[in-house]
């Protein structure tokens, strides 16, 4: 990770290319001194390292989804995503079985399901990244609002008794999510544990239109769309878009790293009604 090492550090905007000098900080050095490579200007960041098997996994499955991203524009970085995804499981592997912690086991189950799914779709269906996402299917299909609708992208590599269980799951899940949905007048979660909660009204909409995908008598597109209309101008406060450059009339400073310059980047979103104003 990278850490700030000062106040002005971590509270810096604008243009991050103007966020160092460069050079490395000498103590000895004054506040403008510059000696070859060395500066007085006390901008470094902090890296640290660190061996936790959480990250590692979540690093794997990031790096299996990019090297199918990558496939066809740049195929050598694509690649070495892989063979570095691949790499690092073996290493995980060897280690004992991985334990989610308690106070994360809602959200997560099993802590290298994502991991083993992006790679056995990122490898077609090989093994033995498809004989763990078969060991692990029943246990994570349980809980459906967080990791165990991913479960729906296993489905094309596995045989027809796992789309049983996952329509099974499907089902019991249904009435809770749209008891759930119906607290709203929106019909999506624009408050599901963040502020704002563009994030997890966005999450939503792409849950569902997977869903639809696979079981489009089950689930319909109505769900992608509200999540959809919401984003675009279906929410309180205003009906100005909270993604920029997208609708009629959008919010144009998103939250990122240009917000200090007031710069506009195209489909950048604003966290919810509460960062209108």
């Amino acid at each position: 990770g990278i850490h700030s090492s000062n106040l002005e550090e971590y509270t810096f905007v604008g243009d991050a290319g103007s966020q160092s000098d460069g050079l490395v900080y000498d103590p000895k050095l004054g506040p403008n001194e510059v000696k070859g490579r060395f500066s007085g200007r006390n901008d470094d960041r902090w890296a640290w390292t660190t061996d936790n098997m959480m990250t590692d996994y979540a690093g794997i499955a990031a790096l299996a989804s990019a090297s199918e991203t990558l496939k066809g524009w740049n195929d050598p970085l694509a690649k070495e995503c892989l063979s570095t995804a691949i790499k690092l499981w073996k290493t995980e592997q060897g280690r004992p079985t991985p334990v989610v912690p308690k106070r994360f086991r809602r959200f997560m189950g099993s802590m290298d399901w994502s991991a083993a799914l992006e790679l056995m779709i990122a490898t077609h269906g090989a093994e033995p990244y498809k004989h763990r996402v078969e060991v692990l299917f029943p246990q994570v299909i349980q809980n459906m609002e967080f990791q165990g609708w991913t479960a729906v992208r296993a489905l094309p590599y596995l045989d027809a008794s796992y789309k049983k269980q996952f329509r099974t799951a499907l089902v019991a899940w249904l009435p809770k999510m749209n008891a759930m949905m119906d607290k709203t007048p929106f019909g999506v979660p624009p408050t599901r544990g963040a502020w704002g909660g563009s994030g997890q009204v966005a999450e939503f909409g792409t849950e569902m239109y997977f869903l639809h995908e696979a079981f489009p008598k089950l689930v319909g597109p109505e769900y992608t769309l509200r999540a959809a209309n919401y984003l675009l101008g279906t929410h309180p406060a205003s009906n100005v878009s909270y993604i920029a450059g997208i609708g009629p009339r959008s919010k144009p400073k998103t939250y990122s790293n240009k917000r200090g310059d007031d710069g506009y980047i195209p489909g950048g979103v604003i966290q919810g009604d509460s960062g209108i104003h």
